[in-house]
């Protein structure tokens, strides 16, 4: 799955790095949030961890939901 993520945000590096991140520790999203199993993650400290604004967290996880509903 992380081949297919990484085709399609080859032309957006950030969201890319963003993807894989979360997909190497396990993190998904699911009705605009994310979640390590069952607990939520805040997205701040995802954008933090990543030293990246919480607006291109927010679009990537609109991206990811877009793609798989």
């Amino acid at each position: 799955m992380i081949l297919l993520l990484q085709e399609y945000f080859k032309d957006y590096p950030v969201k890319r790095e963003i993807i894989e991140k979360l997909f190497e520790n396990g993190i998904s999203v699911k009705n605009g949030k994310l979640y390590l199993n069952d607990i939520e993650i805040s997205i701040s400290a995802v954008a933090k961890a990543l030293k990246i604004n919480r607006k291109t967290v927010y679009e990537t996880m609109e991206l990811i939901e877009k793609i798989y509903l």
